[in-house]
């Protein structure tokens, strides 16, 4: 996806200014709730202005993206090893925070395949790959681990990332969370007896009009996305009067919260039941990745409502990862003093940066693996390059 191309100096400049407006538009506002006048109306510019340069809204959104990638590629043939290319994909997220929520946002819009997320990540990944000499499950999960760390210290603080934070990053990439020697990546099997089933498509029991509301919210959030979305849509699947609807939920936002957090609670649920029949933090670390991987290929629809909800309605978004993060939290600090984890950093830096590396590895593990292959199973390899780094970091590529 392109633009027509300025002729002139002061061209040059008007379509610049209206990319960086339109960054500015898209990262505050999401894509759906962003429109062409907003665009010129932040800018001081009339509307003809943009349709000089750019066609539409798809198209700009775009061209954003594509100057994301060719600037983050230019940052990343700047390094030379693994504490470079920390430092210089850090900076990079600080100067582009903008471009890189309207990156972001690409993962799941479908907007045509130059403008989504994996096209974006896709070279991040395979110049990391060529120069740390690693896998492409490894290269995904340094990738996962360092935007988590800098979506969570960085662009939602709205700050730079904090020197401690960088350096407890580098720690933890160069040698995992593991105390003492494991293997424990060569394993890929589940627990004995542990279900996976996917709770999204149960049936609301008879009588429960909320959760059938619930329900139909979910299945057409993801489907056909939160904007998209009315609440008459809701209503119609459930053969109810809006009246009804308002009987149990004020707006559209309070079931989206409800969706998001019953997402949240399923996927919770189904790691501490595999969790506490665990003999380490190490072992329970491998049965939560292969959880989310196999409940994510049963559960594609959580992905997107979540991943929306960032956009639309950024407290609900942001409040699904914090909540998993302040789980995290408690579990790790008790691994710590049994002796099982391995401590990158000071304690209290490490113990709040490991939770967003943690859940970035799986994150983008599942986006590369899952989702943006044909349905069936994660490659092993790839489970274990991912596993291994988890635990080891490049120390043991």
């Amino acid at each position: 996806m392109t633009f027509r191309l300025p002729t002139t100096d002061r061209g040059v400049r008007t379509a610049e200014a209206i990319l960086d407006h339109a960054a500015a538009e898209f990262a505050r506002r999401g894509y759906h709730a962003t429109s062409v006048a907003g665009i010129c109306r932040r800018g001081g510019l009339a509307n003809a202005s943009f349709y000089q340069y750019f066609e539409d809204k798809r198209q700009i959104h775009g061209a954003l993206v594509e100057r994301a990638r060719a600037a983050l590629d230019s940052t990343l043939a700047r390094a030379v090893d693994l504490e470079s290319l920390c430092a210089e994909v850090f900076d990079f997220i600080e100067e582009h925070g903008r471009v890189l929520q309207v990156s972001r946002e690409a993962e799941f819009l479908d907007l045509g395949a130059a403008s989504g997320g994996r096209e974006f990540y896709q070279p991040v990944a395979t110049r990391i790959q060529a120069l740390l000499g690693v896998a492409e499950a490894t290269a995904w999960a340094v990738v996962g681990a360092q935007f988590f760390v800098a979506l969570r210290f960085g662009t939602w603080a709205g700050k730079p990332i904090p020197a401690p934070v960088r350096k407890t990053f580098l720690d933890l990439a160069s040698g995992g969370i593991a105390a003492g020697s494991t293997d424990r990546w060569t394993d890929l099997g589940l627990p004995g007896g542990f279900s996976l089933a996917s709770a999204a498509g149960a049936t609301p029991s008879a009588g429960s009009t909320r959760a059938a509301l619930v329900a139909a919210a979910r299945d057409l959030f993801g489907s056909q996305g939160y904007a998209a979305t009315k609440i008459t849509d809701i209503t119609a699947r459930v053969e109810v009067a809006q009246g009804t609807f308002y009987a149990h939920f004020p707006g559209k936002r309070a079931v989206l919260a409800r969706v998001v957090d019953d997402i949240r609670l399923d996927l919770m649920g189904r790691t501490a039941e595999a969790g506490r029949s665990a003999s380490d933090r190490m072992e329970r670390e491998r049965r939560n990745l292969l959880i989310f991987l196999e409940w994510l290929r049963g559960n594609r629809d959580a992905y997107r409502i979540v991943r929306e909800a960032e956009f639309v309605e950024p407290a609900i978004g942001r409040g699904y990862y914090e909540a998993i993060a302040e789980a995290y939290t408690g579990g790790l600090r008790a691994a710590l003093a049994r002796g099982e984890l391995r401590l990158p950093g000071p304690a209290d830096v490490a113990l709040e940066a490991i939770p967003w590396a943690l859940m970035g590895i799986s994150h983008f593990a599942g986006l590369r693996w899952v989702l943006w292959e044909p349905p069936g199973p994660a490659p092993a390899s790839a489970i274990a390059s991912t596993l291994r780094f988890l635990m080891k970091g490049l120390a043991a590529s």
